[in-house]
Parts: structure tokens; C-alpha cells; sequence
């Protein structure tokens, strides 16, 4: 059963991505690339979420799509490569992906992130990493173009509700944008996926989107103490919440 659903998965995967270079290329065309990733990630658990057998409980869906969180930073926990079942049932329209950039050469899904919009960084350089945030928050802004990044930078693989340290780039992100910071916690699936464990069952899971946290209040520029503080205050709430929904 795992073998089967784990190939499911794939296969919808895979599918998804060459329909999302396509349907990127139209939409580039239309004028409406801000929307692709919309598309494609309902696409995608449109298809694959029923035949795997997962379904999922949204709790705070609205503050999506509230006026004044728009454009924002959305940041969501990293379990595993099963997160994008959580995206396709959650991802907003008008939001893009940060994501590394060794994903830019990975065939179909790089060419479709690439037409998309997505923003990508050269983790191991800093310096880059500072300049593209920079440029991404003026195009945040002028495209009113919402962006979702993991901010544990790796999945956690963990069978247990728990956070690895988050990474500063998108409170910096925010900060230089002047945009909130809107936390999404999807609970601990191990019941229902576990690659360690071999386990693919069906089953519920919940999603809980969290009240945006604002950024306008902090010096300009910000001090390193207020981004730290910024990042670990958003950790804390994203694992208080993880721990209450399991």
C-alpha cells in the first residue's frame, strides 16, 4: 500500500508539472503568471488528494484572502516531500514560491517554477541572498504578489510535533517589504505519511492558518536583535499551534 499510493503520488506529481509548464506559458501570455501556482497547486490536489486517500481540515482560510494581508509573507512548517498535497489544498492566488536553486534544473518542475514567477537563492551565498530579497520586496510590492517560503530551509521528517530553527530570509523579507508575515501550520501527518516508517494511510489533516503578524513597527532599518526577536516569536506561535493540533 505504501509502494502504491507513494507511486500515486509521484505520478500526479510529474503530471502536474508538465501541466504547469503549459498552463504557465498560457498564463504568462494572458498577463496572469501571479495566479499560476493557484492553478496548478488545485490541480494537483484536485487529482492526487482522492486517489491517495488524504483529506484536509482548514481551519483560518479566510485571512488569506483578507484585503490587508495581500500581499504578504506566508511561511508554513517542512515536513516532508508530502507538504505539496498540503500547498495544492491551501496555496492562495496572487502568491509565488521561494525556493533553492538547485530546483531551477530539476526537468519540468524547474521550468514551470521558472515561468511562474518563483524566486530562487543560492543558499550558501548570503550576500546574494540579501540582494535578491531586496529586489523581491519591490516586486512584492508593485505586482501585489504574495510569496511562501519554508522558513526551516529543510524538511523535518519528524514523527513528532516539533520545528527545526527557522531561517531569517523571510522575516528580513518582510521587514524590507513593510509586508505581514501570515503563519500557515499544517499539523503532524506520521500517521498518515512516514517514509522511515514505509507508511502512506489515508486520512484527516488539519491545516491552521494563523493571524498575521505586522512588521511595520520595527526600526528602519531593523536591528539584527528585531529580526531574531521577529523570527522566534513566529516559530514560537507556529509550534504552539502544531502542538495543539496534535
Amino acid at each position: 500500500r505504501y509502494y502504491l499510493r507513494l507511486t500515486v503520488y509521484l505520478t500526479g506529481l510529474a503530471t502536474c508539472s508538465v501541466w504547469g509548464v503549459i498552463i504557465s506559458i498560457i498564463y504568462k501570455v494572458l498577463g496572469k503568471s501571479k495566479d499560476v501556482n493557484w492553478v496548478v497547486a488545485r490541480s494537483f490536489h484536485g487529482l492526487v488528494a482522492p486517489l491517495v486517500g488524504v483529506k484536509f481540515k482548514i481551519e483560518g482560510e479566510e485571512i488569506l484572502s483578507l484585503p490587508e494581508n495581500k500581499p504578504a509573507v506566508l511561511v508554513g512548517n517542512h515536513q516532508t516531500m508530502i507538504d505539496i498535497l498540503y500547498l495544492g489544498r491551501i496555496f492562495p492566488k496572487g502568491a509565488s514560491i521561494m525556493a533553492k536553486k538547485e530546483l531551477k534544473f530539476t526537468p519540468f518542475l524547474g521550468q514551470y517554477m521558472t515561468f511562474s514567477d518563483a524566486v530562487f537563492v543560492n543558499r550558501s551565498k548570503r550576500a546574494d541572498a540579501v540582494r535578491v530579497f531586496g529586489e523581491v520586496a519591490k516586486v512584492m510590492k508593485s505586482k501585489v504578489l504574495s510569496l511562501f517560503i519554508f522558513p526551516e530551509g529543510t524538511r523535518s521528517a519528524s514523527q513528532t510535533p516539533t520545528l527545526l530553527p527557522f531561517k531569517k530570509g523571510a522575516f528580513h523579507l518582510a521587514v524590507q517589504a513593510k509586508l505581514p508575515i501570515v503563519p500557515i501550520v499544517c499539523e503532524n501527518y506520521a500517521h498518515v505519511y512516514s517514509a522511515k516508517s514505509k507508511r502512506f494511510e489515508a486520512g484527516e489533516v488539519t491545516i491552521r492558518v494563523l493571524p498575521p503578524i505586522p512588521t511595520t513597527t520595527l526600526s528602519d532599518p531593523p536591528t539584527s536583535e528585531e529580526i531574531t526577536a521577529l523570527t522566534e516569536k513566529t516559530r514560537t506561535l507556529m509550534l504552539e499551534a502544531l502542538e495543539e493540533m496534535t
